[in-house]
């Protein structure tokens, strides 16, 4: 299984040299020549070739141009020194456009890239060449805030929050859509598919933990849509927290795998039963507890087993046991050290969570909860690791500070209990001016520090959306 990744691995990495060519070769030829010119016929027959074998492999050619790099469907292309400024070149041009995300979302023809290419070529201000490219058929454009990078030398760069934004919502839009076909009576939709979103997700934790926490703050707009929030949610715990344990990109990626798909039998429930505010009745209760069945089910379905991937399986049936084994019979095998990285996940995204019988506690509320079940419902270690990742005050807490001001953990630093704050309401309750951040290890010229924390708060209470305070 993994030589056959690897080969569609290097199979896409010298599609996509082919691709930073040939957009190269065209691009420049524009500049001298129309698109109708007799120079243009081979190139455009190739280009339209080689997108849609990516399309054949993948489902879809996605390119995201970050600093010097392309990358293909979440594949950074390794091109060879020669094609280097080739590479350069395009994301210079895709930045210029305004266009962070070029997506071939079916098969191509000549002259949808004649089209494409006229439109793309035109000397455009702010977004227009996104926009109008993006009413293209089968090309689908996201556009990009060009930030200043002040150690870049000016180098325009991938605004990453929106792109964790994007992820998010393709994570969400993608397990729906499994479910659904699964709820129809089919496999759901291709491995790949479900790879791609998870090797995405696996690309923002290796480097933004912060960010990801942050993400997994952002609750449904719909009530409907509360099982896929959760999980991908605790898809992004999980792999914030495998990411903290130092573990290889490969096992963090197919922790991920696991806590995407881990509840999806939880769609097969009545909502009735689900939203209610009081005791189960003995049938609801046998209803409720078949969901792990149900999540096992659609995993065989899928071609988990086919596949040979083995724990997203165990992890959907285990993540609701306990660490001291007390709800199974003596000498049992312990729970999977995946489950319990799932499970840590999944219950901190359930007490965050309103729920039809009790609103949602609080990040730090949710951790006192955890730590009270320590060696018994979660293994201390893991537990003592994720409340590392998401800190003391986890991301999106909102606080009050001895200055008497309203403020959000924004990022967590080296010491716990001084984190980045982002002032939300200043002492008099007013809104601030100027965006803000304070650093709470500061100290002033007495070497006392400037700022610090008095306690949480509830930002229901204060009317402040945690999701999109932290994201702005």
């Amino acid at each position: 299984m993994e030589d056959q990744e690897k080969k569609i691995k290097e199979k896409l990495n010298r599609l996509g040299e082919s691709l930073i060519n040939q957009l190269f070769m065209l691009i420049r030829t524009l500049k001298i020549h129309q698109i109708d010119n007799e120079a243009f016929s081979r190139p455009l027959e190739s280009l339209r070739d080689t997108i849609n074998r990516i399309i054949d492999i993948s489902g879809d050619a996605r390119i995201i141009g970050v600093g010097k790099d392309v990358y293909l469907n979440g594949l950074r292309i390794r091109v060879k020194y020669r094609n280097i400024d080739c590479a350069s070149f395009l994301v210079e041009q895709l930045a210029g456009k305004d266009i962070g995300d070029l997506t071939f979302t079916k098969h191509i023809e000549v002259p949808q890239l004649k089209q494409f290419l006229v439109m793309f070529s035109r000397q455009a201000k702010d977004d227009t060449t996104a926009k109008q490219t993006s009413k293209l058929p089968g090309i689908s454009i996201g556009t990009y805030r060009k930030l200043v990078d002040d150690l870049g030398g000016g180098q325009h760069l991938l605004d990453k929050k929106k792109y964790a934004l994007r992820v998010y919502t393709r994570a969400i839009i993608t397990l729906k859509a499994h479910v659904e076909a699964l709820k129809r009576g089919e496999n759901g939709l291709p491995g790949r598919k479900l790879q791609r979103v998870i090797q995405e997700i696996c690309d923002i934790a290796s480097g933004e933990t912060n960010l990801l926490i942050g993400l997994a703050s952002i609750t449904p707009p719909l009530e409907e849509d509360q099982l896929y929030y959760h999980s991908v949610n605790v898809v992004l715990l999980s792999a914030g927290l495998a990411q903290r344990l130092d573990l290889p990109r490969q096992e963090v990626a197919e922790i991920a795998l696991a806590a995407y798909l881990h509840d999806t039998g939880m769609a097969y429930i009545p909502r009735e039963a689900i939203n209610k505010s009081g005791e189960l009745t003995p049938e609801e209760r046998v209803k409720v507890s078949r969901h792990v069945l149900q999540s096992l089910r659609n995993l065989i379905k899928s071609g988990m087993l086919e596949n040979l991937r083995i724990m997203p399986l165990i992890v959907a049936y285990e993540h609701h046991l306990r660490y001291d084994g007390k709800d199974r019979p003596p000498g049992a095998t312990p729970v999977n050290s995946v489950s319990q990285i799932v499970s840590l996940a999944d219950s901190y995204c359930a007490l965050t969570s309103d729920k039809s019988w009790r609103k949602a506690y609080r990040p730090d509320e949710a951790l006192r909860i955890m730590l009270s079940e320590a060696g018994k419902k979660f293994d201390p270690l893991l537990l003592k690791a994720f409340i590392n990742l998401v800190g003391i005050y986890p991301i999106g807490t909102v606080v009050t500070l001895d200055t008497g001001e309203i403020a959000m953990i924004f990022m967590n630093t080296d010491q716990p209990d001084r984190p980045v704050v982002k002032l939300l309401l200043t002492s008099d309750w007013k809104k601030p001016g100027p965006l803000r951040h304070y650093d709470l290890s500061e100290i002033d010229e007495t070497g006392e520090y400037v700022r610090s924390i008095v306690g949480a708060i509830s930002a229901e209470e204060f009317g402040i959306n945690v999701a999109k305070a932290l994201l702005d």
